[in-house]
């Protein structure tokens, strides 16, 4: 198992970040990057890595949406279909959070050994919408993994994280530390040209795409769509398109970074 403290340690001896508060916000995040950070850079050598997470919206609000918690598994289900078929799927580690979850569902693992969802067995929706938290949460473990881990082993290695939810941040944790939207954008930032972020919300189009930009991601790769069964599903397609085009190496990448969604 990897020691966090180490690759802590290291990012701050080589300064592989370009912000300190960068590695501050990771230093506070590291017992949940323990927990996320699964699969080793072992598998790796002489190749390029892609890196994909996924955080999913499980806040009692879902309940409310008619077929809404079908909706989110099926849809994420298509998902983790979509990239077992991918050719290069051997250099991918992938990752699924909940919300209101400090386990993930799964930390990075290969795509062949992915869990797939299933109603009140894995995905149950309850609680509220610590949105920032989780994704400083996935964005610090991309960031150790991506830009410490890996680099350490002399290949580079690109990330993906989706974002599905249908509500503002309310984190009622009092355990847990509080984040803004500038806090993700930091790290977003910090990823740069290496990270694509698909945001997905459910529900009122302004509202959802002002949450995004605050949060400092590409307009081009923010979807909003209505709170439906059917739309949550397109949504998930949508997302699984996305990820298959910008999965591939090279040029790829950088063009699904630009373009956005490939509605």
């Amino acid at each position: 198992m990897v020691n966090i403290n180490d690759l802590l340690q290291t990012a701050k001896d080589e300064n592989s970040f370009n912000d300190l508060s960068t590695l501050d916000l990771i230093q506070a995040s590291g017992l949940q990057i323990q927990n996320n950070f699964g699969v080793t850079c072992d598998n790796f050598k002489d190749t390029e890595a892609l890196l994909v997470w996924t955080i999913i919206d499980d806040s009692g609000s879902i309940n409310n949406i008619n077929g809404g918690p079908e909706a989110v598994c099926e849809g994420q289900n298509m998902l983790v279909d979509e990239l077992t078929k991918f050719k290069n799927r051997k250099d991918i580690l992938v990752g699924q959070s909940l919300l209101n979850s400090d386990t993930p569902i799964q930390p990075f693992t290969e795509v062949s050994n992915m869990e797939r969802l299933e109603l009140y067995k894995n995905y149950s929706p309850h609680g509220y919408t610590p949105l920032y938290r989780k994704c400083v949460e996935a964005l610090s473990t991309m960031a150790l993994k991506s830009k410490v881990e890996f680099l350490q082993e002399g290949f580079p290695c690109r990330c993906i994280l989706c974002i599905v939810t249908d509500g503002r941040d309310k984190d009622h944790s009092g355990s847990h530390r509080q984040y803004t939207a500038g806090d993700v954008k930091a790290l977003i930032e910090e990823l740069g040209e290496d990270l694509i972020v698909y945001f997905v919300g459910v529900g009122n189009e302004t509202f959802f795409k002002n949450i995004a930009k605050d949060m400092g991601i590409n307009e081009k790769t923010v979807l909003t769509t209505s709170a439906t069964k059917d739309a949550i599903k397109n949504a998930f397609r949508e997302i699984s398109s996305s990820v298959s085009s910008a999965s591939k190496s090279g040029a790829a990448f950088s063009t699904a970074a630009t373009s956005g969604f490939t509605v």
